[in-house]
C-alpha cells in the first residue's frame, strides 16, 4: 500500500480520538456535547492499528524481526507519550489533593505508579475502579500491545485460515458480549476489563485481514470528506436503549470494517489531505492526555466556581490539542530516540 492512501486513514484516527475527548467532557462543556456511543472509536482505533501494523511491520516480520524486538520497536514508539500522560495523571492527583486537602493513599498511589511506569493493568482503587488510576484510557494500549505480541508470535504461521478463525472467535465472543451484558463499553474497569480481550481481537486482526485482502477488495471511490463525516455521525449517533447492543454490534462488525476498507484506497485532496494526516499525527497523544488534563480542569472549575458551558468546552479542546502538538513535535521525537538507544544498548549488553 502506497504511503498517500493513509490519509483518511489518518484522518478517521483523528476523528475518532476528537470524539473521545468530547465523550469524556460534559462536566466541562455541558451535557448537550456528548457522543452517543464515541466509546466505540477504540474498536475503531484497534481496526486501523492493524491495518497500519501489518503495513508498517509485516514485510520485517517475514524477514525475520523477532517477536522481542517488534514488541520493543512498539514500546519505544508508544511510551514516551504515555509516559507523559502518566506525569499528568499524577499532576491531577495532587492537584485534587491541594483542592480538597484529602491525602491520597500513599500505598494505593505508588502501586498504580509503579505498574503504570510497567505499562501494567491494577484498579488500585478496587475492582469497580479504573485499572489504569492515573490515565484510565491507557487500558486500550495495554490491549492493543497484547495483540501486537500475539500478531509478531502468530506472524510466521498466521495463514488466512488461522486469521478468519481469530476473527471468526472474536465475533462470536462480542456478539455473546452484547447480547448478555446488553453493550460492548466496557474494558475500562477492573470488573470488566476481560471485555477489551474479544474488543481488541476482533478489530485488530479484522484490521490485519483488510490490509491483506486490500488489493482483491472492491474499490468504490468514496470520498474521503464522505468517510469521514460518517465515522463522526456514527459515533455521535445514541441509539435508543432497547437497540444499544444491536447498534454497537452493527458498528463494529460492519460498518467499521467497511469504512476501514473503503478508506485504503480513498484520497484525501487539498486542504482535507493536509488536515486529515495533521490530524492523524495529534491523534495519539490526544487520546493519552485529554482524561488526566480534564480532571484537572474539572478541578479548576469547581475552585473558581465555574458552571459547564460550551465555550468552556471549546476552549478546553483548544488547549488539548495544543498541548497534543507540543508534546507531538516537541517532545516525543527526543524522547524516542533515546529511549531507542537505552534499548539497543541494553539488547547488546544481553548479546554480549
Amino acid at each position: 500500500m502506497a504511503a498517500e492512501r493513509f490519509e483518511s486513514l489518518d484522518g478517521m484516527r483523528g476523528a475518532a480520538a476528537m470524539m473521545v475527548v468530547l465523550l469524556h467532557i460534559p462536566m466541562i462543556a455541558g451535557q448537550q456535547v456528548k457522543p452517543g456511543t464515541a466509546y466505540l472509536a477504540v474498536d475503531l482505533f484497534f481496526l486501523l492499528s492493524g491495518v497500519v501494523i501489518a503495513h508498517a511491520y509485516g514485510p520485517r516480520l517475514s524477514g525475520g524481526l523477532t517477536p522481542k524486538d517488534f514488541l520493543v520497536a512498539r514500546l519505544v514508539r508508544l511510551y514516551p507519550i504515555y509516559a507523559i500522560g502518566l506525569g499528568l495523571g499524577l499532576l491531577a492527583v495532587a492537584a485534587q489533593w491541594l483542592a480538597t486537602d484529602a491525602p491520597p493513599s500513599i500505598l494505593r498511589l505508588s502501586l498504580a505508579v509503579v505498574t503504570g511506569l510497567l505499562f501494567l493493568p491494577f484498579p488500585a482503587n478496587g475492582a469497580d475502579g479504573d485499572v489504569y488510576t492515573l490515565n484510565f484510557p491507557a487500558w486500550s494500549l495495554f490491549f492493543e500491545l497484547a495483540a501486537n505480541l500475539v500478531l509478531a508470535v502468530l506472524w510466521p504461521r498466521l495463514s488466512a485460515g488461522w486469521l478468519a478463525a481469530i476473527i471468526g472467535v472474536s465475533a462470536v465472543c462480542l456478539i455473546a458480549m452484547a447480547s448478555i451484558i446488553g453493550t460492548m463499553d466496557g474494558g475500562t474497569l477492573g470488573t470488566n476489563f476481560w471485555m477489551g480481550a474479544p474488543r481488541v481481537a476482533f478489530g485488530f486482526f479484522a484490521g490485519v485481514a483488510l490490509y491483506r485482502l486490500r488489493d482483491r477488495l472492491p474499490r468504490i471511490a468514496a470520498p474521503a470528506w464522505l468517510i469521514l463525516a460518517l465515522v463522526i455521525a456514527m459515533l455521535a449517533y445514541a441509539p435508543a436503549a432497547p437497540l444499544t447492543a444491536a447498534y454497537e454490534l452493527f458498528v463494529v462488525l460492519i460498518a467499521a470494517p467497511v469504512l476501514v476498507m473503503l478508506a485504503i484506497h480513498a484520497r484525501a485532496d487539498g486542504p482535507l489531505r493536509s488536515l486529515a494526516a495533521w490530524a492523524g499525527a495529534m491523534s495519539y497523544a490526544v487520546y493519552v492526555i485529554h482524561a488526566p488534563l480534564r480532571d484537572i480542569a474539572r478541578l479548576g472549575m469547581e475552585k473558581w466556581s465555574m458552571q459547564p458551558s460550551l465555550w468552556l468546552g471549546l476552549a478546553f479542546v483548544a488547549v488539548t490539542m495544543l498541548l497534543a502538538a507540543v508534546v507531538t513535535t516537541v517532545l516525543d521525537p527526543p524522547l524516542r530516540v533515546w529511549l531507542a538507544r537505552r534499548a539497543r544498548s541494553w539488547s547488546e549488553r544481553k548479546s554480549g
